[in-house]
C-alpha cells in the first residue's frame, strides 16, 4: 500500500518543473521591464558587451524538504533537502535572448522543479510593455555600460 501511495506521488508531481521548461522558449523576447515585473530583481547581473547582459535569479531555499522512510528491519531510507536553482537570463537589446538553468533543480517534482518559483507569476500577467527607442537596459539595471 506505502509503494502504491508514493508512485501516485511521484507521478502527480512529476509536472511541476513543466513551468521552468516552458520558460525557456515562451519568455523569449519578453521585454526586460516585463520579466523584472514578473520575476523580480535579479539577485545579480553582469554587462556581456554594448548589446547584452546576464541576469542571474536565484532560488536557493531547497522546495522539497528533507524525506526519509522507515522500513522493516532497521532499514531506513532517508534524503536530505534539495531544489536549488539559478536562473540565467541573457538580455539582448532590452529583449530576453535565452533562458538558461543551473544548480540541484532534480526534486520529487521532477526535472527542473526548483526552479518553477523563479518564473511561475510570468504566465499568470499581461504586462506588454513597448519599449522606446532611446530605452538604455544598463541605466534601467544600474549596470555599467561596457566601453
Amino acid at each position: 500500500m506505502r509503494s502504491i501511495i508514493l508512485i501516485s506521488f511521484l507521478l502527480l508531481s512529476s509536472c511541476a518543473g513543466v513551468s521552468a521548461q516552458r520558460a525557456k522558449t515562451s519568455l523569449i523576447g519578453e521585454t526586460l521591464p516585463d520579466l523584472i515585473s514578473c520575476a523580480g530583481k535579479p539577485s545579480s547581473m553582469i554587462a556581456v558587451n554594448h548589446d547584452d547582459i546576464v541576469l542571474q535569479y536565484d532560488q536557493t531555499t531547497p522546495v522539497q524538504p528533507q524525506f526519509s522512510i522507515g522500513g522493516t528491519n532497521g532499514i531506513n531510507l532517508g534524503l536530505g533537502s534539495m531544489g536549488v536553482c539559478h536562473m540565467m537570463v541573457r538580455i539582448h537589446s532590452g529583449y530576453v535572448g535565452s533562458i538558461h538553468y543551473t544548480g540541484q533543480s532534480w526534486t520529487f517534482g521532477g526535472i527542473l522543479s526548483a526552479c518553477a518559483p523563479l518564473v511561475n507569476s510570468c504566465y499568470s500577467r499581461s504586462d506588454k510593455t513597448k519599449l522606446p527607442s532611446n530605452y538604455n537596459q544598463f541605466e534601467i539595471l544600474g549596470v555599467k555600460q561596457p566601453e
